[in-house]
């Protein structure tokens, strides 16, 4: 792979950075990433996506919590710290949630409830969850069908993912009530789509 190849730290996180501010303006449109999923190292010990949204969404100043089943998970956290001076702590204390790999449903849970919601007084200490699932779509084609309401959407929007738990949507929607409170997600695929689901969005599901 040569330099010209490789993702480039500033160049290519500004362009991330609008097509997730994007993302959040658009609740449940989905950007193309693709580009700069290819440009990340083979050596990479996390997903391509979760270390594009990483280089573009932390730096010193924030914390970040890495879920993953994968043998070097260790290896990720440590090279998500030393590319971007983050620093890696526990969900509750988290900044940023990067889940990798599909956690089981007591894992599910005890991030929801553990995961950064703010307070009425200060809603900006709330997380972001950037979720790794395998199927992102438009239309209601995949396992898990969303009907997406709210501010950013006219009407409603259509998104559905497959290799995303719904007990995902249960627990948003109870850590979501108050708002200004509550956690913002980003999904991404292995295929470079991004969407996202602002606290602001309202989720229904024909079995939700």
């Amino acid at each position: 792979m040569t330099n010209a190849e490789t993702f480039h730290h500033v160049h290519d996180t500004r362009k991330l950075y609008r097509h997730l501010l994007d993302s959040m303006a658009r609740p449940g449109k989905i950007n193309d990433i693709s580009v700069l999923l290819h440009k990340v190292p083979e050596t990479c010990p996390c997903s391509t996506g979760t270390y594009v949204l990483a280089q573009t969404l932390l730096d010193q100043q924030v914390s970040f919590y890495y879920y993953s089943q994968e043998i070097n998970a260790d290896d990720a956290e440590h090279a998500i710290e030393w590319t971007t001076g983050s620093r890696h702590t526990a969900s509750h204390a988290a900044d940023y949630l990067f889940i990798d790999t599909p956690p089981e449903i007591d894992e599910i849970d005890s991030i929801m409830q553990s995961v950064r919601i703010g307070t009425l007084t200060e809603p900006e200490k709330s997380a972001t969850i950037a979720l790794h699932v395998r199927k992102l779509s438009g239309a209601d084609d995949l396992a898990l069908p969303m009907v997406l309401r709210g501010p950013g959407i006219n009407g409603w929007h259509i998104l559905s993912a497959d290799g995303m738990n719904s007990e995902w949507l249960r627990l948003r929607s109870e850590r979501n009530r108050e708002y200004p409170t509550g956690c913002d997600f980003i999904l991404f695929d292995d295929d470079g789509r991004i969407a996202a689901l602002p606290r602001t969005t309202r989720i229904e599901r024909r079995d939700f």
